[in-house]
């Protein structure tokens, strides 16, 4: 399965538009919308806008056919928080 969480709440629809496209290619292919944002890079922003001290937090997933995305998700949390930070 192929989760699509690009330009999902963008002003001018482009994941909508080019949603076409992700079905055409890829069968397994799903609309998946992030919690806040357009994309993950903005879900991991809002993230780490609203963070407290106290609260726990799941970055992503493993799958044996991207073995890096959790760390891809980890680099995305922490600038994220840098950029809070900084």
């Amino acid at each position: 399965m192929i989760l699509v969480a690009l330009d999902f709440g963008d002003g001018d629809l482009a994941g909508a538009k080019g949603w076409p496209w992700w079905q055409g290619q890829f069968s397994q292919a799903r609309r998946w919308p992030v919690p806040a944002g357009k994309d993950p890079g903005e879900a991991f922003a809002f993230v780490a806008q609203h963070l407290r001290p106290q609260d726990a937090v799941c970055i992503g997933i493993y799958q044996r056919n991207k073995p890096d995305m959790l760390a891809e998700d980890v680099r995305l949390f922490e600038e994220a928080l840098a950029r809070q930070q900084g």
